[in-house]
């Protein structure tokens, strides 16, 4: 028999040694569940060692020596996820400006000679503004994905007609088209603020021309716990002009949205 089969012969029968010396435990949960620490408890096992995500425990083989550690290691883990209120605010504001003069004259020729002027001179200053502003807000745990979503669908009918010698054929369809606003979120408590990946949205009811305002964003960032930040601001500006003989008009636009984010911590007594 060479050396290297007998090396080999040698480590199986370690392994299997082993393997008959580990206990099997049974761990119950009180808070996680199994799925989420049987990866780490993994990646801390020695070799011959096995975890298994259990219906509400996990299944552990381990070396009597190491029991101890893991059952610490499982009880630090095993800790109650906080719950967080996350406020979401969108607002938006549009501002437009309108001002000039314009002016008319009337020129009158009468009999001998006879000739009037007459005219008369408008001044206009006219400013319309909008405030727009939703706030939404959701539960979630710790570590865990929220999703919120409100809005409306809209209906559109299109209908065709299809001529086939003296027979027409009508049909018609219908689909919906949603406006919406809402948010994905994932928070991740660190100390006495948090980290946030979340991707907003906003989208505004279409105006008469049928265009439609919507505001996008997708970030990760740091904030205080119980305090309002801004996660985005996008201002948008146009300015026209005319100018006639007897007149001139200037208008200007300005769209400013933006988005602001607030957590609070409902389990602050958690962390004493």
């Amino acid at each position: 028999m060479s050396i290297r089969l007998k090396l080999a012969l040698a480590l199986c029968l370690l392994i299997s040694y082993q393997a008959c010396l580990a206990d099997l435990i049974f761990y119950p949960l009180q808070h996680k569940t199994p799925h989420e620490l049987s990866p780490t408890i993994n990646e801390l096992l020695q070799a011959g060692e096995s975890v298994i995500a259990g219906p509400n425990e996990l299944i552990l083989r381990l070396e009597p020596r190491h029991v101890d550690d893991i059952k610490a290691l499982i009880h630090r883990l095993d800790q109650p996820s906080h719950r967080l209120l996350i406020y979401v605010s969108h607002q938006r504001q549009l501002n437009q400006q309108s001002q000039g003069y314009g002016g008319q004259a009337q020129l009158q020729t009468g009999f001998h000679s006879d000739t009037s002027l007459q005219g008369h001179i408008t001044i206009y200053s006219t400013r319309d503004t909008e405030n727009d502003q939703s706030k939404q807000s959701i539960h979630v745990l710790d570590g865990h994905t929220a999703y919120i979503s409100t809005g409306v669908s809209q209906p559109n009918t299109s209908t065709e007609i299809i001529q086939h010698n003296a027979h027409a054929h009508i049909s018609s369809n219908t689909y919906y088209k949603e406006r919406s606003s809402g948010f994905y979120i994932t928070p991740r408590l660190s100390k006495d603020s948090v980290i946030l990946d979340i991707s907003p949205w906003s989208e505004q009811t279409p105006s008469n021309d049928g265009s439609s305002n919507f505001n996008r964003a997708s970030t990760v960032i740091r904030s205080r716990l119980n305090t309002w930040t801004e996660l985005s601001n996008v201002n948008q500006w146009s300015a026209q002009g005319s100018n006639k003989i007897l007149g001139q008009t200037n208008k200007t636009r300005k769209n400013s949205n933006s988005i602001w984010i607030k957590v609070v911590d409902l389990d602050t007594d958690l962390n004493n």
